[in-house]
């Protein structure tokens, strides 16, 4: 009856819940990637562990909304996965970033904007701090030419000036 039903009205946990058992039934592979239903819902990755028996399931999805739907889902998940007779022990719904184009554009777009920007806003900082730098630099080697000046007259001057004061040699 499963079958026959068309998967966009399927609730998301059953096409996650079919997938996961299919793939044990088979002893497919335990990480895959699954494209849900509706379309808008995205991509999401599972990574099934089988430990003593016991199942634990990772749901990784970018897409913010699919997450939020997945949390709220995951006990008919676990339900669901109990009566074809699996034992879950723990389901976690992890935020990814998937590289996927299959999401959402508009979440995608606005990441890199922000990536943008902010390399900018860095860029701009460290160039305000390039220039706060050079004008401190250019006002200490005035000073020093100013000081070469006056003390050109005084013999040698000695060059490891710690304390501020210099230390003059006028023999």
């Amino acid at each position: 009856a499963f079958k026959s039903q068309k998967l966009e009205n399927v609730p998301v946990y059953n096409q996650i819940a079919e997938e996961i058992s299919a793939k044990l039934e088979q002893k497919g592979p335990m990480e895959f990637k699954l494209q849900l239903k509706p379309e808008n819902l995205g991509e999401i990755d599972v990574c099934i562990k089988m430990t003593e028996g016991k199942l634990s399931i990772d749901i990784t999805s970018a897409n913010s909304k699919t997450q939020e739907m997945l949390v709220s889902q995951v006990d008919k998940l676990i339900t669901k996965l109990g009566l074809q007779n699996f034992q879950v022990e723990n389901v976690q719904v992890i935020p990814g970033t998937s590289t996927t184009t299959s999401q959402d554009p508009t979440s995608q777009s606005s990441l890199v904007n922000l990536g943008m920007n902010f390399s900018d806003r860095r860029q701009q900082e460290t160039l305000k701090e390039q220039n706060e730098l050079r004008k401190s630099l250019r006002a200490m080697s005035s000073l020093n030419a100013i000081e070469k000046q006056s003390n050109s007259g005084m013999g040698m001057i000695q060059g490891n000036n710690y304390s501020g004061h210099k230390i003059n040699y006028s023999f």
